[in-house]
């Protein structure tokens, strides 16, 4: 179990932010130092070993060298991701990265908390770089489980995972992956206005990759269009329903207004028939001796 002194000296360490990259050893040292100085009763060696191990990391993630191709990298994690996919070329590699990718996501759910998605200074998450190095179904599978919003995330050239599956020829299983968890990227433009079934076509893509852009393309656009007639006949059914309870309502007050007026020719006759009662009966008292 870590020790409290262990405990508060890497908490330090880890909250340090160095005056430069090349200080960060030294400036470390003059934390562990003061702390072992307060320390009266003496730090045992495998507090040291501990405390040294966060020490490194830290020096390590002060003085990672990034790729030039790629500068502005958000965590060593990140950097370490790209190198490996850069150079994989066996499965066995393919498996390290997944490796470390899964490592990176119980991480996280230890931590209960999802995995952030980085983007380096040119937009692109490790998904892009995945698809531009055509890295195989496996590990595009398992950056897609790790970062579930991975394939929303859109590059400085507004390019979608889906578009660098088209543009760098990825086999048809990781085109299929990509689509299949974010189908809507087959309607969006890239920079250029250029969606990815044309990106597939002008950019050399397997026939079978630019069949299947196309034919979804074609199913998503022919759902769409059913969608809207669904929703105008919904529309027009409303009206109709609308004007069939004007109509109701407008033979309700005509049927009122018959009834009224039956009920109004009812009552004249009968203040008629009164009124000539009346009179016979005032002329009968008239002519009487």
């Amino acid at each position: 179990m870590e020790s409290n002194w262990v405990s508060r000296v890497n908490t330090k360490i880890a909250a340090m932010e160095f005056t430069s990259n090349e200080t960060a050893a030294d400036e470390i040292a003059d934390v562990v130092s003061d702390e072992i100085v307060k320390e009266l009763s003496g730090v045992p060696d495998e507090d040291m070993q501990a405390v040294a191990r966060v020490a490194l990391k830290k020096i390590a993630e002060a003085e990672a060298d990034p790729d030039p191709d790629m500068p502005g990298l958000i965590s060593i994690d990140y950097c370490e991701l790209h190198r490996m996919m850069k150079v994989a070329a066996s499965e066995e590699a393919y498996d390290e990265i997944c490796d470390k990718i899964d490592d990176l996501y119980e991480w996280a759910d230890r931590q209960d908390k999802d995995l952030v998605v980085e983007q380096d200074d040119k937009g692109l998450t490790l998904l892009h770089w995945a698809l531009l190095f055509r890295c195989p179904s496996i590990v595009v599978q398992t950056l897609i489980n790790a970062y579930p919003d991975i394939l929303t995330y859109v590059g400085d050239d507004d390019c979608l995972p889906l578009h660098y599956a088209a543009r760098y020829r990825c086999s048809l299983d990781v085109v299929k992956d990509v689509y299949s968890i974010y189908p809507r990227a087959i309607l969006e433009l890239n920079e250029a206005g250029i969606p990815p079934h044309i990106i597939a076509r002008c950019g050399g893509a397997s026939k079978d990759v630019v069949d299947f852009l196309e034919e979804e393309l074609r199913s998503t656009k022919a759902a769409m269009r059913a969608a809207e007639k669904a929703a105008a006949a919904a529309d027009e059914d409303d009206e109709e329903e609308d004007y069939e309870e004007e109509d109701d309502v407008v033979e309700d007050k005509q049927l009122a207004i018959r009834e009224n007026a039956e009920t109004l020719d009812l009552l004249l006759g009968i203040l008629c028939g009164i009124g000539m009662l009346l009179f016979a009966i005032m002329y009968a008292i008239s002519k009487s001796p």
